[in-house]
């Protein structure tokens, strides 16, 4: 609270002080309000020249929060919208990747998730969210031994963590399947 009135503060005596701008954004993004986030962001990207090395960074980072936001309200087309714009400016962007992944696995997009997972693998082989949906993934659409090579990676990757512990049950369900058909 503190240092927000302190940066609003140096915001009243400097108003196109960038460095405010940007602290405020991280605090409310950190904080989970993305709706002030987004409007200090768009403040904050109105004094960055187009053709500056600052802006495209500041566009992805935009776009992010603006689709961080959308999710937060339960707004899947518009938190597509703005991750699609995030990936027209860094298409290996992980987090935007992940987003999207997330959203077309959510409405049944198989492919479009899986693809979306992969990319996010290529970028970040150790994140093991995007493990988990992609096995989860290759399990919807009837890719067994696909979604046992994930899992297996995962538990192997993961140990203890809950990760490790989904992917471990997610595989005794499986081999439980396999020895006895109609059984998961």
């Amino acid at each position: 609270e503190k240092a927000i009135a302190d940066f609003k503060r140096v915001l009243e005596l400097s108003p196109n002080n960038r460095n405010a701008y940007d602290d405020l954004v991280k605090i409310y993004e950190q904080g989970g309000d993305f709706a002030k986030a987004v409007d200090y962001m768009q403040k904050l990207i109105k004094q960055i020249p187009p053709q500056s090395r600052d802006y495209p960074p500041a566009a992805l980072l935009l776009a992010i929060l603006e689709g961080r936001l959308a999710l937060k309200k339960g707004d899947a087309a518009k938190a597509m919208s703005a991750m699609q714009r995030a990936l027209t400016l860094d298409p290996n962007n992980a987090f935007a990747n992940y987003s999207v992944g997330v959203i077309d696995q959510q409405q049944g997009r198989w492919l479009e998730a899986e693809k979306a997972f992969d990319k996010v693998l290529q970028v970040m082989p150790q994140n093991l969210d995007a493990r988990v949906r992609l096995a989860g993934v290759y399990l919807q659409i009837n890719q067994i031994p696909r979604a046992v090579e994930q899992l297996r990676l995962l538990a192997d990757k993961a140990g203890q963590t809950p990760q490790g512990q989904q992917a471990k049950q997610l595989l005794d369900r499986i081999e439980a399947s396999v020895r006895q058909p109609g059984a998961a």
